[in-house]
Formats: C-alpha cells, structure tokens, sequence
C-alpha cells in the first residue's frame, strides 16, 4: 500500500483562488456558527446574543446560550472538521476518493460497541464508553482490511467499502434489536447509536479532534523519502483516523458520507494539493455539521430527527451516484488499484 494524492481534477494549483475559496468558507463557517447560538426552540437576535452573553449567569437564557448551545456547538465544529480530516487522511491512504470513516464501518462500530455499554452497564462512567468506542472502532477497521485484502477482483478500497456496507448492514440488525427489547434505555440508545440531539458534548471530545487534526496535519505536511519512513506514515494515518473515528461516533452517533462529500467538494474546488484539500474540506465538514445540527433542532421542533436518518437522506443517494460512476469508470487516476 503506498501513499499518493487523490486528485479528481486534471487543472492547475491557483493559490489565489484556493485563498479565496478557504477564506470565503471561513466567513461562512462563522455565520453558520452564529445561527447555531441563535437558532433553535428559543430563537435570539444578534442583539439579544451579545446582551445574553454579558448578562447574569443565573438567568435561563445565559445558561441556554452558555452552558448548552456553545459547548454543543464547539463539538458539532470540530467534530465536523474531524470527519473531513479522516476522510482525506482515509482517501490518501486508500487511493480513492469515496473513502470514509463511516462507509467502511469504523463510526458504526464505535457507536454500537457504546451502545452495548448503554445496554449491559448503563450507569457505566464516561472512560467505559472512551475505551468501548475505541475498541469498536479497531475491531470493525481491522476485519474490514482483513477481509477485504481477502477477497480478489477490484481495488482495495471498493472492497473495504462493499466489506463496510456488509458490517453496517448487520450492526444495524442488532441495533434493532437491542432497541426492540430495551424499552427502558430506548432514548439513550437512540441518542448513541443514531445521534438523536445533532451532537454529544463530553470534556474529552474536544482533545481527541485536537490531537487528530494535528496528526492528520503533521501526516500531510511530511513527505517520506524512505520505505520505513512511508511505512510510519501509513502507521500514524492510521492512528490519526482510528482518533477521528472514535471522536465522531461518540459525538454524532454511527454517521457517514459527511467526510467524503465535503473532501469530494474541497478536491473540486481547489484541485489536488493535499494540504489545500486538508485545509478546505475541514472548514466545509465544519459548515456541513453545524448546519445540520440546526435543521435537526428547529425542522420539528421541539422534538429532535436522528441525525443518522438526516444524514442519510441527503448523503446516501449522493454516495450511491458517485459510486455507481466510479464503478463505470475504473481505470481513472483517482481510483488507485492496489
């Protein structure tokens, strides 16, 4: 397996251009996160934010704002930002550009591995659900290589997602079923598995994407001149996914497609500089996140959609479609054949 970029654009690097895009997404990642304050169940005006913000903490609305829509809205950012991080991390390593996290599998694992916490030990504190997410996140990533690498015909990378398709399908079976005959935990397994409240805020999930977005940085920004130097790069990318994998599926739930849509856009729009792709795609998961996580408060307010089923409904014909062209054209540069 060797690292390369995952270009699906023949036109040349305009730094300029790519400025503008990242700058331009930038701005509108900041209004984005403005309504994400603003917009839900209790609706405030720029006006009244700002006053909010300088209130008494003991009044209702501060502690909307403050304690409630703020921490959530920093994890839909950064968790946004850590979904599009793996799927370039994932594409590079793969070479192929509909690579992601949760079509393979390793958000799905870690989302039921917690709900199995939920279901056998529901008063378990945080570290039990951090180490099964983890192990989840492993266990599901390393069978879908094994068995991939198993089965002949196609590249790699369509066989870890045709693999993935298969794991989803029968965890979301025993998803089924465990909600079937947990009547009692129903809600905290919707929340886990289905990502029922557009994001779960915890004290550690703001690190974990810190120190992926870091790794998946550092792993763009070295270029190996040796085949034990690729082969610690391959090993760090690994890492760096395996990470953003575990922060997503304890943030958002068992979710997909986010990464590769949006790396998808960033390699449209600004060609086929990794670093420039990295840096778009991560603003753009951001917007993509904090956007749904409004729709999903305020579109049947006061009640919430699963934002596994909101996501779906959008990202899954998309995926299909790119799908279906990547299998009717084989042989372009961005499918690397292994």
């Amino acid at each position: 397996m060797k690292l390369e970029n995952v270009s699906t654009t023949n036109k040349p690097f305009n730094q300029v251009k790519a400025w503008g895009i990242l700058l331009s997404a930038v701005g509108l990642l900041l209004l984005v996160s403005i309504l994400g304050l603003a917009v839900g169940w209790y609706a405030f005006s720029l006006s009244e934010l700002e006053t909010i913000w300088n209130r008494d903490p003991e009044t209702t609305h501060h502690e909307i704002i403050v304690k409630i829509r703020l921490p959530l809205l920093l994890t839909t950012l950064v968790g946004g930002m850590g979904l599009a991080a793996a799927s370039v991390i994932l594409q590079r390593v793969m070479r192929h550009r509909l690579a992601d996290t949760g079509i393979m599998g390793l958000t799905e694992g870690g989302a039921f591995a917690a709900c199995l916490v939920v279901l056998y030990k529901p008063d378990a504190a945080y570290p039990w659900y951090i180490a099964a997410i983890g192990l989840g996140t492993i266990v599901l990533g390393a069978f879908n290589i094994i068995f991939a690498r198993k089965v002949r015909g196609g590249s790699l990378a369509v066989r870890s997602m045709l693999v993935g398709a298969i794991m989803i399908m029968v965890l979301l079976g025993c998803a089924r079923l465990i909600v079937l005959f947990t009547d009692d935990l129903l809600n905290n397994v919707i929340q886990v598995y289905l990502g029922s409240s557009g994001a779960v805020y915890e004290n550690w999930l703001l690190p974990c994407f810190a120190l992926g977005l870091l790794g998946a940085i550092a792993v763009i920004a070295f270029k190996p001149s040796t085949d034990r130097a690729r082969k610690g790069v391959l090993l760090a990318s690994a890492v760096v996914v395996i990470v953003l994998s575990m922060g997503a599926a304890a943030a958002f739930g068992a979710i997909a497609f986010v990464g590769m849509l949006v790396s998808l856009l960033a390699r449209r729009l600004v060609g086929g500089s990794e670093g420039w792709v990295l840096a778009v795609s991560t603003v753009l998961g951001a917007i993509v996140m904090v956007t749904l996580s409004i729709i999903n408060r305020t579109l049947a307010a006061p009640y919430e959609l699963p934002l596994y089923v909101l996501i779906s409904m959008f990202g899954a014909p998309i995926s299909l479609y790119l799908f279906y062209r990547s299998l009717m054209n084989p042989h372009k540069p961005t499918d690397g054949e292994h």
